[in-house]
């Protein structure tokens, strides 16, 4: 096993376990071993989440000095992309960066390595960080792929904006229960400047708009709730502490359900939420409500987890519309006549939310009502949208209501 002594070393085997593995960066950090405090963890973070922000610029930028880029092992591209991005966005003096990756190389088994990574840092820092400064942030932060996605969505100024949101560190908020919000329009929302204290604090952390979503629901008035896709259980906690809904929460990935349960006992709140597994869900009575946070193509999260553009690509939405098509299909079932399908992704492609089921109506009256208080939020012809910035994922999706047969 590795284990890692230093917070660059954190970082870089990080890096390598997200890609190879198509982790995110919680779920590597979980399984690697260190000696790290908190203070040493935090830097470690900081220095992951600033390369994976800009790795397209930092690649760019070192890929000059690299003929082969490809070529090499993950923990030389690694070492030198972090390095890289201290050498343009750290107060880490330029010697000191590069004496630590060289120590690193060897640590990091790459010591064969060790005269190209020296060499290629040096040219860098002769050539000075201006290539990269000086770069575009839509070339510093989104692959190829990524920008035509955002081109084919949205107007060349609002990926300008998006950019530059991006280029900042996130901002996080969340909720807790029995606690009033201090956000214009969400009210359980409230800024989150420490992460780790504000869940030992009893804090669950929550996009704000994830809580728009939940806000949704609760305007539907449901008493009782089918979280389909709950994992890891985010809007279920929510809903069971901030509405009088009975909610029951399942996940076709029986592994994830795991997760649901520990923020169930951490909030303390097992005698509101009902956690069952997946072969359970066809015995319950047709809900008011079924929530449906389906699997996507997670394009609207990617300003809290730039690694997700290292396990995507331009992929085909007509296979995952597919999917999602059968989810809803399922899901549908659970509802009972008059109760609502509320189908959500985090994604910005509205091509992502399926056909509406049969039987059904887009419950606009309760769309409208939710739109007129969450100003952020854009109704489109028969659903939603979210656009994504700094304080916003995005989202997109619809609300169906079920209506007896003719």
């Amino acid at each position: 096993m590795n284990f890692a002594n230093s917070s660059r070393e954190l970082a870089i085997l990080c890096l390598c376990d997200v890609e190879n593995k198509r982790l995110l960066v919680n779920e590597a950090l979980e399984t690697l071993a260190h000696s790290l405090d908190q203070k040493s963890l935090a830097f470690a973070h900081e220095l992951i989440m600033g390369t994976l922000r800009f790795e397209p610029g930092l690649k760019a930028w070192v890929g000059q000095f690299v003929s082969k880029w490809d070529k090499l092992p993950a923990r030389c591209r690694w070492l030198l992309l972090l390095s890289a991005y201290q050498l343009a966005e750290s107060r880490s003096p330029d010697y000191a960066v590069l004496n630590e990756a060289n120590k690193l190389a060897q640590r990091l088994r790459i010591a064969g390595l060790k005269p190209l990574v020296n060499a290629v840092l040096r040219k860098l820092t002769r050539q000075g960080s201006a290539f990269f400064t000086d770069m575009e942030s839509m070339n510093k932060l989104f692959p190829e792929w990524l920008n035509k996605s955002l081109m084919r969505c949205f107007p060349v100024e609002k990926v300008h904006a998006i950019a530059a949101g991006w280029s900042n560190r996130p901002l996080h908020y969340g909720w807790k229960p029995g606690l009033a919000g201090d956000h214009p329009q969400l009210p359980h929302a409230r800024k989150i400047d420490h992460l780790n204290e504000s869940l030992d604090d009893g804090y669950y952390i929550q996009n704000l708009s994830s809580q728009a979503i939940c806000e949704l629901a609760r305007v539907c008035q449901p008493n009782n709730v089918l979280d389909w896709c709950a994992a890891p259980g985010g809007k279920s906690l929510y809903l069971a502490s901030f509405s009088n809904a009975n909610v029951c929460a399942t996940d076709i990935q029986t592994s994830r359900l795991a997760s649901i349960q520990q923020n169930v006992a951490r909030l303390n709140m097992g005698d509101r939420l009902q956690v069952i597994n997946w072969e359970q869900r066809l015995a319950l009575e047709p809900s008011d409500l079924v929530l449906v946070d389906a699997p996507c193509s997670a394009l609207g999260i990617i300003g809290r987890h730039p690694e997700i553009k290292l396990h995507r690509n331009d992929m085909s939405i007509t296979d995952l519309r597919q999917k999602q098509q059968s989810v809803v299909d399922e899901a549908w079932e659970r509802v009972k006549v008059g109760g609502f399908l509320l189908y959500a992704v985090c994604s910005w492609d509205t091509k992502e939310i399926p056909d509406r089921p049969e039987n059904s109506v887009v419950a606009q009256p309760e769309l409208q009502t939710w739109a007129s208080n969450i100003p952020f939020v854009h109704l489109e012809e028969g659903g939603f949208a979210i656009q994504p910035d700094e304080s916003h994922d995005g989202f997109c999706g619809s609300l169906w209501q079920k209506v007896a047969k003719a």
